[in-house]
């Protein structure tokens, strides 16, 4: 499932529970078109993929600024998939819930034609 960042910065209240019951369910998240105001919906939202926005992608080169957000995006994806992991371990510890659902940490790509992966 795909959402777009821009409708989920515009949401008041996104739709974690949902977001988190269709993760639940095996199906992975994606966050699409992630600029550099996105990194606090990377930070609470619960998706699988990072999807970061061509044109951030495209000034790389030109601004080092760009390059910059990209990596707050990034590492803002590694501290949430930290975050869930050392809580799935607790709920594994505690024998409660569902921790076998095995989703891998979030990933942060861009959406060139050519997708660089940052794990």
């Amino acid at each position: 499932m795909e959402v777009s960042s821009r409708a989920l910065a515009r949401d008041p209240d996104p739709p974690i529970s949902i977001l988190e019951l269709m993760r639940a369910q095996g199906i992975r998240v994606t966050l699409d078109d992630a600029t550099d105001e996105d990194a606090h919906l990377v930070e609470k939202l619960p998706v699988d993929i990072v999807k970061v926005s061509r044109a951030l992608v495209s000034r790389m080169g030109r601004d080092h600024r760009a390059l910059e957000y990209v990596r707050v995006l990034v590492s803002a994806a590694r501290g949430r998939a930290s975050r869930r992991s050392q809580s799935e371990s607790k709920t594994r510890r505690l024998g409660t819930g569902s921790s076998s659902l095995g989703s891998p940490a979030p990933r942060a790509i861009s959406s060139q034609r050519r997708c660089h992966q940052y794990n």
